[in-house]
């Protein structure tokens, strides 16, 4: 049986995935997606990898008000 790592770090993210970020706020992946299309959502690109600075998350939940 493999043993369950569980990060006990004290540092925070900077950036989120796209399916890391849909999770910790509650929308749809295809959501996410248009967001992030329209400009609304800025995000970058390593190799493969969209994520979504931390930051520029924070103030799409407070521009929703």
């Amino acid at each position: 049986m493999a043993a369950k790592i569980i990060n006990t770090s004290p540092i925070k993210p900077r950036a989120y995935r796209v399916a890391d970020f849909c999770a910790a706020f509650g929308i749809k992946r295809s959501k996410a997606y248009q967001l992030i299309a329209s400009g609304e959502l800025p995000s970058i690109r390593i190799g493969r990898c969209r994520l979504i600075p931390v930051d520029q998350a924070e103030r799409l939940l407070e521009g929703s008000e």
